[in-house]
């Protein structure tokens, strides 16, 4: 019984057009298993770049608020004798991919944060029918 399977070992015919087949088709079938995984990964890469751009953005502009709240674009000066509540749109082009990203800062206020002097800013990011929040306090005088 060794001595057969060590003489199909030390054969010099080489492999037959069956064999190599058959091989073939077994590796082409393994490869194939790995593209649905590899088009997924490349997928999901794709929507976390995206989802990574937008948070960026959206705390790039709660950082621009806190900075100057009430300069030109950021925020509507506060009218002490109301609670602030105001809502503003703004579009903003990224240039990497030429995507487009709309903002809505949303800025409200209760009673306890006017008491310190705050306001709850939300920003949301919109891209490609999929949104984006952070939320932040800016701090008035």
């Amino acid at each position: 019984m060794y001595l057969k399977i060590f003489n199909i070992i030390k054969n010099n015919q080489g492999f037959s057009l069956v064999e190599a087949v058959a091989s073939i088709v077994l590796i082409t079938i393994a490869l194939l298993s790995f593209y649905s995984l590899f088009i997924s990964s490349f997928n999901t890469a794709n929507y976390n770049n995206d989802k990574l751009i937008a948070i960026n953005l959206a705390e790039a502009e709660l950082e621009r608020i806190k900075l100057s709240p009430f300069e030109t674009g950021n925020l509507p000066p506060v009218d002490h004798s109301v609670n602030y509540n105001q809502t503003i749109r703004k579009t903003k082009e990224i240039y990497s991919g030429g995507d487009t990203y709309d903002l809505e800062i949303i800025a409200t206020q209760n009673n306890k944060e006017k008491n310190n002097k705050l306001i709850n800013v939300i920003v949301t990011v919109e891209y490609n029918g999929k949104k984006s929040t952070v939320e932040g306090y800016v701090i008035y005088e």
